[in-house]
């Protein structure tokens, strides 16, 4: 890793546009990041880079606090847990990865100790010899997601879906999908008897669990106990990804037939929805976000930006906004705050801060930087943009006012 940072970086111009970013930091880690993530309370950031290390860095001036040995072959996902459900001494949580390796593990942000090691592939992993088959291939632990409270942790490798405690003890085993996981997301609803409920995504649709609804006991987990199936969405197609609304309400699902698909909630009926399609899209969708108060849900699947309205009487029948400033397809996006700021990333190294309560004609500011962008997030408490970039490059942007 190159210590590559330039703190206070300056301004940067972004072809074409009238407003330029401030970088606050800048560091470039030589290898190309997967994924990157804020903690939630802002003072760190973990990246997983795709020769297997996994890095958090002081999130205020990108300085690098460990470089984790990560996984074998390639770290493919990090994750936050609560501080609420942590097992850490200190508030950003405990730090979640996944990777090639079938493993997820566990570390303490602090110390950079691994504190638990995760099978979430869950195969026979003893050498081949001579007298034996040759060894399985082990599915790749492609995603890892946080309970809101912190408390659970899901994991998915291959068709296998996991879940764990905050500690990494295995509490449950989920009836492997028809088809490899493709997304892992949890749902919040008020007031639900049953706790946060998780849903697993694929080819044909997602699978709906409630894993409160029954704690199993050592002896059934052992004898390999499953959870029950809550609620299927089935659907003759790809699920590329998958996000609730803030208030669960809805679930959108981008797809792989250059659609997206949505399911709403009926009201006052226990787990019925109705079910829409959005279609013409250039791409596949595999961007999704939501703003804070399930408003407005962001798309990709193009090089512009579709913004869906879900007030009043919902999207159904009505015309989105498309923010348009990119010249290639857009790789991720992400609301701050309520849902008037929103920051995407390129194919075309463009990162564009949008205002859609200013404009959304035009980005509010931007910066090109000659490599495309893997990832974006916002800073929790502050209008701050993370961006990562396949050169290795990761940069602290700061949104103009």
């Amino acid at each position: 890793m190159s210590a590559g940072i330039e703190a206070d970086a300056g301004r940067t111009r972004r072809r074409g546009g009238a407003v330029d970013l401030s970088a606050r930091w800048t560091i470039d880690l030589n290898d190309y990041p997967v994924d990157a993530r804020w903690s939630h309370d802002g003072a760190l950031v973990a990246v997983a880079c795709a020769e297997g290390a996994v890095f958090i860095l002081d999130g205020t001036t990108g300085e690098p606090r460990h470089q984790l040995r990560g996984h074998a072959d390639g770290a493919l996902r990090v994750a936050w847990s609560s501080p609420a459900g942590s097992t850490a001494p200190r508030s950003s949580g405990v730090l979640a990865s996944a990777g090639q390796d079938g493993y997820a593990r566990l570390w303490d942000p602090v110390s950079g100790l691994c504190l638990a090691e995760l099978d979430a592939a869950g195969v026979d992993r003893s050498a081949p010899d001579h007298r034996q088959p040759p060894r399985r291939v082990v599915p790749w632990a492609e995603h890892v997601a946080w309970s809101p409270d912190g408390m659970r942790l899901a994991t998915g490798a291959g068709r296998e879906v996991r879940l764990w405690d905050a500690t990494g003890r295995l509490v449950r085993r989920h009836p492997a999908l028809a088809s490899t996981v493709s997304a892992l997301a949890w749902r919040s609803r008020p007031k639900d008897p049953d706790g946060p409920r998780l849903i697993a995504a694929g080819y044909g649709g997602g699978t709906l669990y409630a894993p409160e609804r029954r704690t199993i006991d050592e002896q059934e987990l052992a004898a390999g106990q499953m959870a029950a199936v809550d609620h299927r969405f089935d659907w003759r197609g790809s699920f590329l990804t998958v996000a609730w609304s803030p208030d669960g309400r809805v679930l959108a699902a981008g797809m792989q037939e250059s659609a997206i698909h949505l399911w709403v909630a009926v009201a006052g009926k226990h787990l019925a929805f109705e079910d829409l399609e959005m279609s013409g899209y250039p791409t596949k969708v595999r961007e999704l976000a939501w703003s804070a108060d399930g408003k407005q849900l962001a798309t990709g699947g193009a090089a512009e930006v579709t913004v869906w309205r879900f007030a009043g009487r919902g999207p159904a029948g009505t015309r989105p906004i498309q923010l348009r400033g990119h010249v290639l397809p857009v790789t991720d996006i992400a609301f701050y705050g309520s849902g008037s700021l929103l920051v995407s990333g390129g194919e075309d190294g463009q990162l564009l801060i949008w205002d859609l309560i200013r404009s959304t004609k035009k980005p509010l500011g931007g910066v090109l930087v000659p490599s495309a962008v893997s990832r974006v997030s916002w800073h929790p408490r502050e209008r701050v943009a993370l961006a990562a970039y396949a050169s290795g490059r990761l940069a602290a942007w700061v949104a103009p006012r």
